[in-house]
C-alpha cells in the first residue's frame, strides 16, 4: 500500500550509504538499444495496491505503440522489489525473486513469477497469518514450483536454507530507502518520482511527450 513506512526507519536507513550491489539493482522488463525514456517501478509483491497497479501498466507495455513502434522498443523499464515491513511475509517472495532471476540469468522468468505471486497474494497475506516462517517458505516453494516449470521445489527450499540471495534482497531494500522510496507502488520517470497512473491511457498521456519522434534518444 502507498503508506509511508515509519519515519524513524526511513531516517535510519537513509542516513547510511547502502552497500554497492554486485550488479545494477532491479529486474529489466525492457531495455532497448536506443531508448528515449526510462521508467523505474518499486513494488512489494504482497502489496494489494501493486496488484491493482500491474494491470494497466502491463497493458500499456504490452500493447501501446508510438508511430508503429512498440513502447518497449522506446522505453527502458526496470522493476525493483521493496518489501514493506508491515506485510509480514513480504521478504520471502522478494528473496525468491532474486534467486529465480539469478538461477538462469533470466528476468523473463522473474516476471512470470511476480505475476504468479500477485495472483496468489491472499495465500501469503491473510492465508499465512498462523504459519511460522519455515512453513511460509515451504508453502511458497511447494505452490510456486507446482505452477512454474522453471522453479524446482528442492532448489527453492535450499535457497531459504542457505540464504544465498538474502543479502541481495536486503541491499535492494536499502537502496530504495536511500533513494527516498517509502511506499509501493512508487514510479520514477527519467529519475523523477511521478504519480503512478491508474489507467492504461494515463500511462500513454504520461510517457508520450518523452517518446515522440522529436524526443532525444540516449
Amino acid at each position: 500500500m502507498k503508506t509511508a513506512i515509519a519515519f524513524a526507519v526511513i531516517v535510519a536507513l537513509a542516513i547510511c550509504v547502502p552497500p554497492i550491489p554486485s550488479h545494477p539493482d532491479g529486474f529489466v522488463f525492457s531495455s532497448p538499444e536506443t531508448k528515449k525514456a526510462r521508467i523505474d517501478i518499486y513494488e512489494d509483491l504482497l502489496c494489494i495496491d501493486c496488484k491493482h497497479f500491474e494491470g494497466p501498466f502491463k497493458n500499456f507495455l504490452n500493447s501501446h505503440e508510438v508511430d508503429g513502434v512498440a513502447i518497449t522498443d522506446l522505453v527502458e523499464v526496470v522493476v525493483h522489489i521493496f518489501p514493506l515491513p508491515y506485510h509480514h511475509h513480504a521478504f520471502f517472495p522478494a528473496q525468491l525473486g532474486a534467486f529465480i532471476a539469478d538461477q538462469n540469468n533470466n528476468h523473463t522468468e522473474f516476471f512470470e513469477y511476480s505475476d504468479w505471486i500477485f495472483d496468489h497474494q491472499d495465500e501469503f497475506n491473510s492465508g499465512s497469518v498462523e504459519l511460522t516462517q519455515p512453513q511460509v517458505q515451504a508453502k511458497l516453494c511447494a505452490e510456486a514450483s507446482a505452477d512454474l516449470a522453471f522453479l524446482d521445489e528442492s532448489a527453492c527450499l535450499q535457497e531459504f536454507s542457505n540464504n544465498d540471495h538474502n543479502n541481495d534482497a536486503r541491499i535492494s531494500f536499502k537502496l530504495a530507502a536511500y533513494y527516498g522510496v517509502n511506499g509501493t507502488p512508487t514510479t520514477f520517470l527519467n529519475g523523477v518520482e511521478v504519480d503512478a497512473p491508474l489507467t492504461t491511457q494515463g500511462w500513454v498521456n504520461l510517457v508520450k511527450p518523452y517518446v515522440t519522434s522529436e524526443a532525444t534518444a540516449f
